[in-house]
């Protein structure tokens, strides 16, 4: 009787650890997609609006290309947590967004180059890695 009782004790444990944890078969991600980089052809001295959007610890698009003499207009959309869109070197700083909130920012790309831009409110473990390239060409 101690034996059975032992058992299924056991097996009571075992079937627990699994329950919680579940059977050890991992959910399949969804495919990483790369899109290029976000490019139009407007005509220096332009207006080029770019719909930006910030998820967890990513800009999409990643990189924008512009010409030089080009206004730009970045229009942040809040995916999820709480984001901002700065480029330091341009003195380029968006208000910060939260799901579903849009912000809008303006400036000049009056100097060839390759600018960072970043999210400049802490979002959390990931928050380092949330960068994005600014082509001036």
């Amino acid at each position: 009787m101690g034996k059975f009782i032992g058992l299924l004790v056991i097996l009571v444990v075992v079937g627990g650890v699994f329950f919680f944890f579940g059977s050890g078969k991992q959910k399949a991600e969804a495919p990483v997609v790369s899109e290029p980089a976000a490019q139009m052809s407007v005509p220096a001295g332009e207006t080029r609006e770019i719909v930006v959007k910030a998820s967890s610890w990513a800009f999409e698009p990643s990189e924008i290309r512009v010409k030089v003499g080009t206004k730009v207009r970045i229009i942040l959309q809040g995916v999820s947590g709480t984001h901002a869109f700065a480029i330091p070197e341009l003195g380029v700083n968006s208000q910060s967004v939260s799901a579903g909130e849009t912000a809008m920012v303006e400036f000049a790309a009056s100097k060839k180059g390759e600018f960072s831009f970043k999210c400049s409110v802490f979002c959390g473990e990931g928050h380092q890695g949330m960068t994005g390239k600014l082509v001036v060409e």
